[in-house]
């Protein structure tokens, strides 16, 4: 073989590695959260919390809100979106590794109440991903639930300090899709969820 054609060939396998490699480049490595830094709550503080709850207001369905009706306002500020992801990162980290009672610390009192009964009778992760189905994902079994993202944020007018937020889980079907309306409500010093409703089509 002449050196001529070596130097061909070799220029070849070297382009289309380069190609292969740029390819590879283009689907990234799904991002799983792990992290779980939360104080997990009590036993004792759900137990207690059976004396106040009224179980007509705690033990709603989740609901649903058309598309119409959701109408963003004014944009958060970089740091409360950076707060609100940091919350969210850590509940997906949290079931991930397993850290129920973690998962629960980020809801708010009204959230947890939907799910204490579930909770005592030892319904844990299960009572968890059927109140938020966020967390419901195609992966969630086999390798994780991946990192889910906001994809806009917004202060509510309701009075109180609270973010409604368009949340995408990843699925691995765009035609399964799903956005989800999740609301946020500051509690003496963070950020708590408090609600997820589905988006549906009008």
């Amino acid at each position: 073989m002449s050196r001529r054609m070596f130097a061909g060939i070799f220029v070849v396998v070297m382009t289309l590695g380069s190609v292969s490699g740029a390819g590879a480049a283009q689907t990234p490595k799904p991002e799983i959260p792990a992290s779980c830094s939360i104080q997990p709550v009590g036993m004792l503080s759900l137990l207690a919390m059976l004396n106040t709850l009224d179980n007509a207001r705690y033990e709603s369905p989740i609901s649903s809100v058309p598309l119409s009706q959701v109408v963003p306002g004014t944009s958060v500020s970089a740091e409360d979106l950076e707060f609100i992801d940091f919350i969210t990162t850590e509940l997906v980290g949290c079931m991930n590794s397993l850290q129920v009672f973690s998962a629960i610390a980020l809801l708010t009192e009204r959230f947890q109440g939907r799910l204490v009964f579930e909770l005592i009778e030892g319904n844990g992760a299960d009572a968890v991903v059927e109140q938020m189905p966020i967390l419901a994902t195609e992966a969630t079994e086999s390798q994780g639930i991946q990192a889910i993202p906001i994809r806009s944020a917004w202060y509510s007018d309701s009075g109180e300090k609270s973010i409604m937020a368009i949340l995408e889980p990843v699925a691995a079907d765009p035609a399964a899709q799903r956005s989800f309306l999740v609301t946020y409500v500051f509690s003496i010093d963070r950020w708590l969820i408090d609600d997820v409703r589905l988006i549906t089509g009008d």
